[in-house]
């Protein structure tokens, strides 16, 4: 994923459409994550927490990965941690500003944690960087919508990503 990913989150958290994204990103069905095919090849969820952080899940070639971009400075480290309260992803952090991202996909088993958490919170090498209820934004219906979208699979958020010859994703 490395710098287009970033770029795409980046643009995402300042509310700016990349150059070849859907030009109308489309709202989940419980209207709280912002949802559109970027860069014709990824597909990606945003969802704009209270506190200002903004949570974004993205979707490319079958794999789920995400990032945060947070309200305050974040100090790097090298743990990274998704906590759910149905589990744990340990992941190494990449960083670009104020944007902590995993940049590769998340494993099937942590996907589907990931799926049916109601509670969710990123720590770097033990400090918060962001944590948000995420019960009854619908995101058991984004997690999967995702998948599919990155699949190049038709849904409520209209056509899916298409896959450019030659890419092969990271996993």
């Amino acid at each position: 994923m490395g710098l287009r990913l970033v770029m795409l989150m980046l643009t995402a958290a300042l509310g700016v459409a990349p150059g070849d994204a859907s030009a109308d990103p489309r709202m989940s069905r419980r209207g709280a994550w912002s949802f559109e095919v970027a860069e014709q090849s990824r597909c990606l969820a945003t969802l704009r927490l209270p506190q200002g952080d903004q949570l974004m899940l993205l979707g490319e070639a079958g794999g789920l990965g995400f990032g945060t971009a947070a309200r305050d400075p974040i100090v790097p480290g090298s743990r990274g941690r998704l906590q759910m309260d149905t589990g744990a992803f340990d992941f190494s952090p990449s960083y670009q500003g104020a944007i902590v991202f995993l940049d590769g996909h998340m494993d099937s088993g942590s996907v589907e944690k990931l799926r049916r958490a109601r509670l969710l919170r990123i720590t770097v090498n033990g400090r918060e960087i962001m944590s948000a209820n995420v019960a009854g934004t619908g995101l058991a219906d984004i997690v999967p919508a995702l998948v599919e979208c990155s699949k190049g699979r038709r849904g409520w958020w209209g056509e899916g990503a298409s896959r450019r010859p030659g890419s092969h994703p990271r996993h």
